[in-house]
């Protein structure tokens, strides 16, 4: 997983390990998220996209490996 911040251009985390790849929950996962940051479930927040969102996943990450470089 790499990241590239727009403040920082040439700037770059990476995370480089063993991905697992779930779709069971990851609507509920979407929620909990939605909640946690806007105070609503996603389909009251986003309700023009919510109805047309396609199958969702969760993508578990286990780190074996973080470098950076930053300016």
């Amino acid at each position: 997983m790499t990241v590239n911040p727009p403040d920082e251009p040439y700037g770059y985390p990476v995370i480089s390990g063993t991905a697992r790849f779930e779709s069971a929950g990851s609507r509920e996962r979407m929620d909990e998220l939605a909640v946690k940051y806007t105070g609503q479930i996603y389909a009251e927040h986003h309700p023009e996209s919510s109805a047309n969102l396609p199958e969702l996943i969760t993508v578990y990450l286990t780190p074996q490996k973080i470098a950076a470089r930053f300016l």
